[in-house]
């Protein structure tokens, strides 16, 4: 499984949390010869190398389960206190509490509050708009539901959210080479009331597979025709 973590600065960026087998090992291959190093932080090992010139990347087993990766050490670091409950966590507070819900059936679960976005950034006036943002998808009798539901700072905020979004439904229907994506866009629901948006979509698992096998086939054949 993997959980993508930040918190609402910017500067610390992001952690991605990957959950499988992971041991504590020596660094070998590739990490030796790109400067590798390693810094324990609260008696936990975050080992970094060079990805290029100027960046490096950071990694952290946790729990044995569990390995912390990223761009940044602090985020790391601070992925690293909320895993080890020495910081607010959510499992303290009561922020996000539809997180965790329908466990058994969703399979992607996320949530975001009003982002601090700089103000200098033209490609941000959009997200600026947003209070929270909600995302649930999940699989239950046959079926691969998803929704997306905003709350905005006012009711013409919701509306311009609502333009923007029926805007790249409408060029997605029109992906003539990916009937796939065409279909998708027809069966998606959008909402809007009040200072409220939401985007909604359900269908058949069978047609999810049928879909992924035809884009497959169809990657397949352009290969073959180059």
């Amino acid at each position: 499984g993997l959980t993508l973590y930040g918190n609402t600065n910017f500067d610390l960026a992001s952690a991605l949390l990957v959950y499988g087998d992971f041991r504590e090992t020596h660094p070998t291959g590739k990490m030796k010869t790109n400067d590798y190093q390693a810094v324990v932080y609260k008696q936990t090992s975050i080992h970094s190398w060079l990805r290029d010139k100027k960046h490096r990347n950071y990694a952290a087993p946790f729990g044995g389960r569990l390995l912390v990766c990223g761009e940044n050490v602090s985020a790391i670091q601070h992925a690293l206190d909320v895993l080890g409950q020495s910081v607010p966590n959510l499992s303290r507070t009561h922020r996000f509490p539809q997180l965790g819900e329908n466990v058994e059936t969703n399979f992607v679960q996320g949530a975001a509050r009003k982002m601090d976005l700089p103000l200098t950034d033209p490609n941000s006036l959009l997200l600026r708009m947003l209070r929270e943002t909600r995302l649930n998808a999940g699989e239950s009798d046959g079926k691969i539901t998803a929704s997306l539901k905003v709350s905005a700072d006012d009711a013409s905020a919701a509306e311009q959210i609502l333009i923007v979004a029926r805007g790249l439904l409408g060029l997605a229907k029109y992906q003539h080479g990916k009937p796939e994506l065409a279909k998708l866009a027809e069966l998606v629901l959008l909402e809007q009331a009040g200072a409220n948006f939401a985007a909604n979509l359900s269908l058949p698992v069978s047609d999810v597979i049928a879909g992924m096998k035809a884009a497959d086939e169809r990657k397949s054949k352009g290969k073959a025709t180059d």
